[in-house]
């Protein structure tokens, strides 16, 4: 009897654990607790964000419409451009150049078949522009200004780029052959000139004689270079 009482004993005690236990591990009121249950109501609050979207077309965010107004500034400079065309020399056009001839006295090269001049190019455009490379020089005659013998050649040399204030000054200077009377020489009025890169050209006057025939060239041309 003993036994069977100390049994009853260790059953009943083991079921209070076993009570225990599962009061313990029962979440009793936390479904009515609900913490959790108010994330889904919170989810509007994100919602006024797309309304807010007037922002991105620049409506009251004060950073937007600063950004509009840096554009705007930006763009101002850059078309005003008056620093960037100050900067920027362009090369002289023929409109911006008045050429005229300067004789250098005695020959050239201790020949006295060929004499020098310079051709020089005066800037008077009123704003600064840039030269570099060979003039175009032939002789003209007539008053059509048939071209006489073949363009100058060009004597090999560095070209260095050469700016000219407005009033500014730079040269060539071209060599010219006498024309012997092998050539059949004919008496022309000057040269055509043509600056560097230019289409269209400028007479300057000079009369002398030169070769007629159109394999012959009248000289030679040297690059331009700073100064008279």
């Amino acid at each position: 009897m003993r036994n069977v009482k100390r049994t009853t004993v260790v059953l009943a005690g083991l079921a209070g654990l076993v009570m225990s236990a599962a009061a313990c591990a029962d979440p009793g009121p936390a479904p009515t607790g609900g913490s959790s249950a108010p994330a889904p109501a919170s989810a509007p609050a994100t919602s006024p964000a797309p309304a807010g979207g007037g922002n991105a077309a620049g409506g009251g965010n004060p950073s937007g419409a600063g950004g509009g107004a840096g554009t705007k500034a930006g763009a101002a400079t850059g078309s005003g451009g008056h620093t960037g065309a100050t900067a920027t020399v362009r090369e002289c056009r023929t409109s911006d150049l008045r050429v005229s001839l300067v004789a250098v006295p005695g020959t050239y090269a201790g020949s006295a078949l060929r004499h020098a001049d310079r051709l020089v190019f005066t800037n008077v455009s009123g704003r600064s522009c840039f030269e570099q490379g060979y003039p175009g020089v032939s002789f003209v005659a007539g008053d059509n200004g048939t071209q006489v013998g073949r363009g100058f050649i060009r004597d090999s040399a560095t070209t260095p780029r050469v700016t000219l204030k407005a009033g500014g000054q730079a040269h060539a200077t071209i060599v010219v052959t006498d024309a012997p009377n092998a050539c059949r020489p004919v008496q022309v009025r000057g040269f055509r000139v043509m600056p560097p890169d230019q289409v269209t050209s400028v007479f300057v006057s000079r009369p002398q004689d030169a070769c007629r025939d159109t394999g012959q060239s009248g000289g030679h041309v040297q690059p331009i270079t700073k100064g008279a």
